[in-house]
């Protein structure tokens, strides 16, 4: 079944008014519904008679879902289900065949009746017909949290619930039950495990120059930062334990990032579990070095200019930030030059791209044995990791 959406336009910017179109059957009604700034007390709908009399036993409904209406899509939309139960009802209150799949009816009334137990509040989309809801949660320090369930049939009257959410999470439901109480009250729970690593991680992105991810999620528990003079490192934390010292990789010419390899070494042990040392002063205690600040708004900074890719001159690979890469650290240039003088990073694509091109490059299997293309130092590289060998 193909998903559509009614039409909605705005008549009225100054008082909230919009004007929407729902298809009930073969039929097409005509709804208006004002949704003023500031004053729920002025919120309004009006419908043609015929969707009026198709919505006759469903005036609680409506009201309540215009009361709680976060916008005039998702209002209509509302509106639009529960015109099509209702017509469905009487179809079938007739014994004629039905409209619509029984499974299709059966899980967008049992979704209907949960969100009427929880509020309608926490919802943020709802799609029936794949039984497919988001809802939305707060953690303790007001962050907000998207949870995607789907919901199908299960036997005569159970339900199979599958949940994703950014952060790990399996609710806790007994076989066959369809609670969302519980189940926010479950992924509540799980949040405020996570409230310490965030609060962690954004101190970390407000005040360091972090490359990777350039616009990071909640599930996002690693960073590339820049280390300056062509070098970077990435660090993940254990979200669950974010005080304790992280997983480090230093990228750079061997040279130049053997003084920090050795320093962490030195201070590793004496590494503060302290959750009130901000984690760049531990990175920069344990690395005796400091880190590069966070740039200014709109401004690049040398930080990325001096790891861009020496041959493409992009950080990223094909100009753009991939997040599914960035937990791996390997996103942007990862192939330095090894000359302390030169250090100019490449991405391993690139330079393997480019050594090919060149009649004066050597190959032994897969290892190409060429030269920078910046200051001539001798440089090799193994063509097979370019092609994921």
């Amino acid at each position: 079944m193909t998903s559509r959406r009614p039409v909605v336009v705005e008549v009225d910017a100054e008082q909230g008014g919009w004007v929407g179109l729902v298809r009930v059957g073969e039929a097409v009604h005509r709804l208006a519904v004002w949704l003023p700034d500031g004053r729920p007390e002025a919120r309004a709908v009006a419908v043609d008679p015929q969707l009026a009399a198709c919505l006759a036993g469903a005036r609680g409904a409506v009201a309540a879902r215009l009361a709680a209406a976060a916008d005039a899509q998702t209002f209509v939309e509302e509106v639009e289900h529960l015109a099509c139960r209702a017509a469905r009802a009487a179809v079938e209150a007739e014994g004629k065949p039905r409209i619509a799949s029984l499974a299709e009816s059966r899980v967008y009334a049992a979704l209907v009746a949960e969100l009427d137990k929880v509020g309608w509040g926490v919802l943020k989309s709802l799609d029936a017909e794949a039984g497919r809801i988001v809802l939305v949660a707060g953690d303790d320090d007001g962050r907000e949290h998207e949870l995607e369930l789907v919901v199908r049939p299960e036997g005569a009257s159970g339900w199979a619930v599958a949940a994703a959410a950014a952060i790990p999470f399996e609710p806790r439901l007994e076989p066959g039950v369809l609670d969302l109480a519980a189940i926010l009250a479950a992924f509540r729970e799980t949040l405020a495990q996570y409230v310490p690593f965030w609060r962690v991680m954004d101190a970390l992105d407000g005040c360091c120059h972090v490359l990777e991810p350039t616009t990071p999620h909640r599930g996002s528990f690693a960073r590339r930062l820049a280390l300056g003079n062509h070098m970077s490192m990435h660090i993940q934390l254990d979200p669950l334990n974010p005080h304790a010292l992280p997983r480090i990789k230093f990228m750079g010419a061997n040279a130049r990032i053997e003084p920090l390899r050795k320093a962490l070494a030195r201070n590793a042990a004496s590494w503060p579990a302290s959750p009130n040392l901000p984690l760049k002063d531990k990175l920069e205690a344990a690395l005796e070095t400091c880190l590069p600040a966070r740039p200014a708004a709109g401004i690049a900074g040398d930080g990325i200019s001096e790891l861009e890719c020496g041959i493409c001159y992009s950080y990223s690979v094909g100009g753009e930030s991939n997040e599914s890469s960035t937990e791996g650290g390997e996103n942007g240039p990862d192939v330095p030059c090894q000359n302390p003088q030169c250090g100019r990073p490449f991405h391993l694509g690139c330079l393997v791209d480019w050594m090919r091109s060149l009649p004066s490059v050597r190959q032994a299997f897969h290892t190409l044995f060429g030269r920078c293309p910046y200051c001539s130092a001798p440089l090799s590289v193994d063509a097979s990791r370019a092609m994921g060998g």
